[in-house]
């Protein structure tokens, strides 16, 4: 909308047909102060004769004051963006996960360091997201050069991670990261166009847009450790004997330690869904645990769980109920017991003060660190513990759906993810007839 309208050489409103489905839209040739004549073609499934109309006289209007079209045109990048989430994303909700995790980075990382090339990352430090409106460059500024430098810039972005104490290694985007970032950048300007924030899209030049390699080096994506029912039994007996520096045991580490790796093992559940739960969640009598909610702990809040299917609940065997009831009956013997408890609290003082009533999946790190050397078993992550509980559910013969149950995933993501081993278990079985 850049051209002042000065006479309309015609105009209508119909119902047309796009990709097979019937809207209404409109349909205005104008000319401006040049006499240069001009084409606006638009529709919209929402839309019926009255709304297509009363579209039809705004267009006229904006194109009819100067001023306005102006301010129409004159959003930031990181206005639109803002503007797009707000209206994409109920943070409070929840209920697009996936489209949550990636709107909570963009806001935090994707934004300022990937989706903003060419500004001066100084003046980017300490900045709160609305600050970035008054820095960043007119959406309708966007031409099909800047995307074209811009995914120069992308391909060889990096990323520091620290080894160590000292050591700083630098690698590239990963396929996921890359072809999400594309995805999202490509969401704003379509939305923009939608809005009439600008006139043409600058990705509709690029036919194949995403780019999927970096230029450097990306990390290697961790393999997964699994332990057997053996090694996890005597993982929880290193636990139940495990001292601290002065040869004392702390009773409340102890019985929540146990009490979250029989979880994870046993009932197949992510470390999020653990440390979410309260202590009205277990029903002793029925043995349930309500499985509902998952936590997220860089942003310190309660989300829905990770997928529809994870919403479940879980009868619960003799291992992790002898020590769950362990820390509930802790918890009542030292009167702090209450339904609206988190099972998993955090006591410490300094924790407390800080809003951090639940123990954290890096509190949970620390000490499995310890314990898995004293047990004299390889490193593996808390995460690993679900794929050894897969693993253990797969050796005892249970289908991929019975698996997928236990897990809260669907039936094809735990073939997907466990292919090799239900094939080994198909071997095994072969080996049976011979």
């Amino acid at each position: 909308m850049k051209h002042m309208l000065t006479k309309v050489v015609k105009e209508e409103t119909k119902q047309i047909t796009r990709n097979g489905s019937s809207m209404w839209g409109y349909y205005l040739v104008y000319k401006d102060e040049n006499k240069k004549t001009h084409k606006v073609r638009k529709g919209r499934m929402k839309w019926g004769k009255d709304e297509a109309e009363t579209a039809l006289e705004l267009l006229k209007e904006q194109l009819q004051n100067p001023e306005q079209v102006l301010s129409m045109c004159s959003k930031s990048i990181a206005s639109v963006f803002i503007e797009y989430l707000d209206k994409k994303v109920d943070f409070k909700k929840h209920k697009e996960r996936s489209h949550y995790d990636l709107s909570t980075k963009a806001l935090k990382h994707i934004l300022p360091n990937f989706l903003l090339p060419g500004i001066d990352k100084n003046k980017l430090h300490g900045l709160k997201l609305e600050d970035y409106k008054n820095i960043t460059k007119s959406i309708d500024k966007i031409k099909k050069e800047d995307i074209e430098e811009w995914r120069d810039y992308l391909q060889s972005a990096t990323y520091t991670k620290y080894a160590g104490s000292q050591k700083e290694v630098t690698y590239g985007l990963s396929k996921s990261t890359l072809i999400n970032i594309q995805t999202l950048f490509k969401s704003i300007f379509t939305y923009a166009k939608n809005q009439d924030y600008i006139e043409v899209n600058p990705f509709k030049y690029f036919e194949k847009f995403t780019i999927t390699k970096s230029s450097f080096k990306t990390k290697e994506k961790l393999k997964y450790q699994i332990i057997d029912k053996e090694q996890f039994k005597h993982l929880m007996k290193t636990i139940e004997c495990h001292t601290n520096k002065n040869g004392k045991i702390n009773q409340l580490q102890k019985l929540q330690d146990l009490a979250i790796y029989s979880i994870l093992y046993t009932l197949s559940m992510r470390i999020g869904e653990c440390l979410v739960l309260l202590v009205e969640d277990y029903d002793p009598e029925k043995r349930i645990l309500d499985i509902k909610n998952n936590w997220d702990n860089v942003n310190n809040l309660i989300t829905e769980t990770k997928t529809e299917n994870s919403t479940r609940e879980k009868y619960v065997g003799d291992i992790a109920h002898h020590h769950i009831m362990n820390l509930i009956n802790y918890y009542k013997e030292k009167g702090i017991y209450s339904s609206k408890l988190p099972l998993f609290s955090s006591f410490t003082t300094a924790k407390r003060r800080q809003g951090q009533v639940r123990l954290s999946p890096t509190t949970v790190r620390r000490y499995e660190e310890k314990y898995l050397k004293e047990a004299g078993l390889e490193h593996m992550r808390l995460h690993d513990f679900r794929h050894s509980s897969a693993s253990t559910l797969i050796d005892e013969g249970y289908n991929s759906k019975d698996v997928a149950d236990s897990l809260g995933n669907t039936q094809r993501m735990v073939e997907d993810i466990y292919a090799h081993m239900f094939k080994e278990k198909e071997k095994k079985m072969q080996k049976s007839f011979e």
